[in-house]
């Protein structure tokens, strides 16, 4: 396996493989086979070298990357290869539970993600869920960069220091409404009196500009340290903590036995490190600088989560690197020669004028130029996803399977109006992509479930929503019966439950909406008696009562494993919110209500996160 991958490779990626010993610097865009070059690599090393498999530690950024990674070597060298392929923030979590006490933390501690610190401050403080979304991105910044809340405070306290220029700490409050009062009231002066005061207007300006930042450094570092206390209680780390935890102790304790346990470093989307994870990389090649690092120059150009920009530069500095130490793998096995100079004029102009000849233009493998790239404008977005529809409709004439045709969007509301002109078409959708899962018809109908439960006792507008979707579910309730419904409550001005639950045979509803009420009565009725349940026990309860499960069961289409897949994310992430919060409904209601209003991602198993 391994003698037939060798013969497929280009020169530069034999040269990559083949290097083992000191320092090498790979640059590989996307398409350039860096996950064939790293893993063919590893294999080699074992192969070839005789290094023992123990020996090799490779380090990625996300879970998917490491499980492709693991399963490749394992495709080359055969099951129980012990090779150890990880994320930064999985080696860092084990490193600290090897090492609990000595870290000063509980082995059994669990990982807060980012969307969990924004609810928690967000919950904890009252905060607006722009302000708790903005600190927690924050605070995960800080971290990545080693920017510490001491050094936050001490910033503080060189604000704090030009303020009291202006007034004592105790009236800082009274001074700052003071002026802005005689700003906003400084027009109604004469112009005398505005040339008498033009030098204070500018003392209130400065004032007001400084305490400004002021409070809102004080807000901030009171919500992270609010943050630290509530995440203490819990016995959670969050990613930056990881990081950093492990630092810390290697910096305690010395990293001898590390380096005697691994020997060849290699590090994948070395361009998205940040200052500490470079630090990790320096104490693990503390005793043996074989390390081998595979960066694309092109996405170094932005500061993704905290990586800053020139660490392949400093990577050249620490490590020694001369030219012959760093290879371009500038074959593409994905692109056309066409698409590749078009992407390369586009991408030159992120980098300055005196760094653009770094910019690689890569060439197709099979010197394939293929066609033009079509720029398509149209006015609006309706046109975009019309246009996208007829383009797709013409690649299913011509007999292209679908599997081979993607689209890419870049907000998801774009993605929701071309999901929406597609199905509409007929033209069955895989969507890759888990942020509006809470949004799919399944998830919603169980969520209704939920809201109601919820609201039998004290009904709420969101609690009759629900009733209705739950009624309208599979197009069970006709429209008919709806309106029968919806003008007996407004002419008798009563509650939607009263009229369901005490009038039902005074509204006039068919034999078939009667039937359609009572039956999902009698499922709300059986659910209630077990709310009782633990969140993600009420849900599966809900899966099959409901018979949403039986239904998709019945069916086995694209859709349907995507429902499945979305119900089973469901259930995920109620256990998460177990894990961190609590089990009844009332505060998962609450929850999916905070996550609605930030906006944001919860916490998926089966997703595609990273795990940086």
């Amino acid at each position: 396996m391994l003698e037939e991958l060798l013969t497929t490779l280009t020169s530069r990626q034999r040269d990559a493989v083949k290097h083992v010993s000191g320092p090498l610097l790979i640059l590989a865009g996307a398409g350039t086979g860096k996950t064939t070059t790293i893993t063919g690599k590893i294999a080699c090393m074992i192969k070839v070298r005789g290094i023992k498999p123990e020996k090799i530690l490779a380090l990625t950024f996300s879970r998917e990357a490491a499980r492709n990674m693991e399963k490749k070597i394992s495709e080359l060298l055969g099951q129980g290869t012990n090779v150890k392929v990880s994320t930064f923030h999985s080696f860092c979590a084990e490193l600290i539970r090897d090492n609990s006490e000595k870290c000063g933390v509980s082995e059994q501690f669990t990982i807060f993600e980012e969307i969990d610190t924004a609810i928690l401050i967000y919950k904890e403080l009252g905060i607006t869920s722009r302000n708790a979304t903005l600190y927690s991105s924050t605070i995960a910044k800080a971290k990545d960069l080693n920017i510490s809340i001491d050094k936050f405070n001490d910033y503080l306290k060189t604000k704090k220091e030009s303020l009291l220029i202006f007034a004592e700490e105790s009236i800082f409050e009274q001074f700052y409404t003071e002026c802005k009062i005689n700003l906003n009231t400084f027009h109604l002066k004469d112009k005398t009196q505005q040339k008498t005061l033009k030098d204070e207007k500018k003392k209130w300006q400065e004032f007001i500009g400084l305490y400004d930042e002021y409070r809102k450094y004080t807000d901030f570092i009171h919500a992270w340290e609010t943050y630290e206390e509530r995440k203490k209680t819990l016995n959670c780390l969050d990613y930056g903590d990881l990081n950093r935890i492990a630092l810390d102790f290697l910096n305690t304790y010395g990293t001898a036995e590390l380096n005697d346990t691994y020997t060849h470093i290699i590090v994948d989307e070395f361009q998205d490190t940040n200052y500490v994870q470079f630090e990790l990389i320096k104490h693990l090649t503390a005793g043996e600088q074989n390390i081998t690092v595979v960066a694309d120059a092109n996405q170094s150009i932005y500061a993704f989560r905290g990586a800053y920009s020139n660490n392949i530069e400093e990577f050249k500095k620490q490590f020694g690197i001369s030219e012959k130490d760093v290879l371009s793998l500038d074959t593409s096995f994905r692109s056309t020669n066409k698409i590749l100079r078009v992407a390369h004029r586009l991408i030159s102009h992120n980098y300055p004028e005196d760094r653009k000849s770094e910019c690689l233009l890569l060439k197709n493998c099979d010197a394939n130029e293929g066609k033009n790239v079509v720029v398509q404008e149209t006015k609006d977005e309706g046109e975009e996803a019309r246009k996208i529809a007829e383009q797709i409709e013409s690649y299913i004439k011509k007999g292209i399977p679908l599997k081979e045709i993607a689209v890419l969007y870049r907000t998801h509301t774009q993605g929701r109006q071309i999901r929406q002109v597609l199905q509409r078409r007929e033209i069955p959708v895989l969507v890759k992509d888990d942020a509006d899962y809470l949004k799919q018809p399944e998830i919603k109908t169980v969520l209704s479930y939920l809201y109601v439960l919820n609201n039998l006792n004290d009904p709420t507008p969101r609690g009759t929503e629900a009733w209705w979707r739950l009624f309208h579910y599979n197009n069970s309730l006709e429209d008919s019966d709806s309106v029968r419904i919806g003008e007996y409550v407004k002419k008798n001005k009563i509650s939607f439950q009263e009229a369901i639950y005490h009038r039902l045979d005074k509204i006039g509803l068919s034999e078939n909406g009667c039937i359609t009420v009572k039956n999902v009565k009698k499922t709300i009725m059986v659910l209630s008696e077990k709310k009782v349940l633990d969140v993600s026990e009420l849900l599966l309860e809900i899966y099959e009562l409901s018979g949403i499960v039986r239904h998709l069961s019945r069916l086995d289409t694209m859709k349907t494993r995507e429902a499945f897949l979305n119900l089973r994310n469901l259930h995920e992430m109620a256990k998460h919110f177990e894990q961190f919060h609590n089990r009844e409904l009332f505060g998962f209601i609450d929850y999916l209500e905070v996550l609605d209003e930030m906006g944001g991602n919860p916490h998926l198993q089966g997703s595609r996160k990273k795990m940086r």
